[in-house]
């Protein structure tokens, strides 16, 4: 039975973005190994207990609900709940 999880980071930064604060997040949807306990370590197909990245993106995550970032989130926490809603 796999088992999908809403996974965030911080991605690398360059220039001004890194100087003016850091509110990118790397945000994903994972599909973990059957028996794997725990949490990946990095979003990425090759880290441990991974299976495949089911979908990802980097957003600036606002202070506002109307931000892209906050409303990615919202949707790959759905996303994922919907997916193990399917297979269990």
């Amino acid at each position: 039975m796999p088992k999908f999880i809403y996974m965030e980071a911080s991605p690398a930064l360059r220039g001004k973005a890194r100087e003016y604060g850091r509110r990118y997040r790397k945000m994903a949807v994972v599909e973990l190994e059957p028996g794997f306990r725990g949490r990946p370590k990095m979003i990425s197909e090759r880290a441990i207990g991974v299976r495949r990245v089911v979908e990802c993106s980097t957003e600036h995550v606002g202070k506002t609900p109307r931000s892209a970032g906050v409303q990615t989130m919202a949707r790959y926490r759905a996303l994922a709940a919907k997916l193990n809603a399917d297979n269990a």
